[in-house]
């Protein structure tokens, strides 16, 4: 089965739900699924794309057996705390 999946973060990220969103992609692509994943540029826990990533506007990379597209996104300056 070929299975999309979408998120904000992915690895090589340690915080937000980049963990969750590779455990889903990594388990299913382990059971022989063709799994990609859409998601941003890694910028957590700075708030600042992370050194690696600059200048891209879209990349596609392999990251245990998940194609992993990442795209442009905003990224605030100053995140905003919630009440």
């Amino acid at each position: 089965m070929k299975i999309l999946v979408i998120g904000i973060n992915y690895v090589p990220e340690q915080t937000g739900f980049a963990p969750h969103s590779a455990a889903l992609c990594e388990y299913l692509a382990n059971r022989g699924h063709t799994v990609t994943i859409i998601t941003g540029f890694p910028f957590a826990p700075y708030w600042a794309r992370w050194d690696h990533y600059k200048g891209k506007f879209i990349e596609q990379e392999w990251i245990n057996k998940v194609e992993v597209l990442r795209v442009t996104h905003f990224i605030p300056r100053r995140p905003k705390k919630l009440a």
